[in-house]
């Protein structure tokens, strides 16, 4: 990770999170160019913040927005994949095989028809990839945090 001073982190994690309330919305996946900052500095920043943070609310809000990065991916374009009902693939789309891909395609295809669904089943592989390695970078501070406090305590 590059070295952030002080300020440079408050601004960005402050920045993303703000960017995120305003613009984020469940089941919609957006193109990473129109992130306030770099995404991998985004992603830098918020984690280096979050190990540092001693407040658990400020903790929790740094870890939600950071998850919502993996809805930001590269290569989307101009308009954000819309109504792409996330509740339907809870499934983890790189374990399933050949055929199971195809089921899941076949339903993009009929109940998600706006969508392409070769470019929605790769990005939501990308998504699902970066959200599961977010939340265990984020769970795994969390647990330093939890340690640490309990060492001082």
């Amino acid at each position: 990770m590059n070295h952030y001073n002080p300020q440079m982190l408050k601004d960005v994690v402050a920045g993303f999170v703000r960017f995120v309330d305003r613009r984020h919305r469940n089941n919609e996946i957006y193109d990473a160019a129109i992130l306030p900052f770099p995404k991998q500095t985004i992603l830098d920043c918020c984690l280096h913040r979050l190990s540092l943070e001693k407040n658990p609310l400020i903790r929790k809000t740094i870890s939600d927005g950071l998850l919502c990065a993996a809805f930001f991916q590269d290569g989307i374009g101009l308009e954000p994949m819309q109504n792409c009902r996330m509740d339907l693939f809870t499934m983890d789309l790189s374990s399933l095989d050949e055929q199971q891909l195809n089921r899941v395609k076949q339903t993009v295809a009929e109940h998600l028809s706006h969508l392409d669904s070769d470019k929605f089943i790769a990005t939501l592989r990308l998504v699902q990839a970066e959200f599961k390695r977010l939340n265990d970078a984020c769970e795994a501070i969390e647990r330093q945090h939890e340690t640490t406090s309990v060492v001082s305590g």
